[in-house]
């Protein structure tokens, strides 16, 4: 005997996808605002080289807790299969960004410290990436069967743009290590730039993707 799917349950979890996707958005979102603000109100200090320096701020625990919010959301967070898996990987790399905390440039590190920094470096870099193949690859895909709309269309333009942008920000980064001074890197602050651009960009796909932008026909 087939059963039919309890209309209310499938809403139901329409609805908690939708606000996964959207907390997620949010979330990254206001990072980056927030940590030059609470930073400059609570220590008067400036901005730092990079989001993960702001772990040896007076915002240390906003800026862990924003990363392991995201990982509890990224485990919860239940489409397909692909989606899933991908979601869960995504999850470790972002509560790893968290745990591992990158190698203060003012110090004289361990080796120990020096094998923390790496971890992170890692993790960082698998979570970006994670985030960009959401952007370009799962939150564009249509259902088999169906034509897609011209909204849709528009949707899958803006989250494939988001996606190429983590890309390019992440290969920029790299370059301006290469090419840049430290003494210009202290006072342009490239990293953390690219890095919020980054963040600001899967933030808007997410938020595409949940409906808050952009919404469905």
């Amino acid at each position: 005997m087939v059963t039919q799917p309890d209309p209310a349950e499938s809403s139901g979890l329409v609805l908690s996808c939708l606000g996964v996707r959207r907390g997620i958005g949010f979330l990254s979102l206001v990072l980056p605002i927030v940590l030059i603000l609470g930073n400059r109100w609570w220590d008067g200090g400036g901005i730092r080289g990079s989001i993960s320096d702001y772990y040896f701020t007076v915002m240390r625990d906003y800026f862990v807790g924003t990363m392991c919010a995201m990982g509890v959301l990224l485990v919860s967070y239940r489409y397909r299969r692909q989606d899933n898996y991908l979601s869960n990987a995504v999850a470790v790399f972002a509560i790893g960004v968290a745990l591992f905390p990158t190698t203060a440039r003012s110090t004289n590190p361990t080796a120990a410290q020096t094998l923390v920094g790496y971890v992170h470096l890692a993790c960082a870099t698998l979570f970006f990436l994670g985030m960009a193949y959401f952007s370009l690859f799962q939150f564009t895909r249509t259902e088999p069967g169906l034509i897609p709309t011209a909204q849709k269309r528009q949707r899958n333009a803006v989250c494939r743009v988001c996606g190429i942008a983590i890309v390019a920000c992440l290969a920029l980064v790299v370059v301006t290590n290469l090419v840049f001074t430290n003494h210009v890197r202290d006072q342009v602050h490239p990293v953390f730039w690219l890095e919020s651009i980054a963040v600001w960009a899967f933030s808007v796909s997410w938020l595409v993707k949940g409906e808050f932008l952009f919404l469905r026909d």
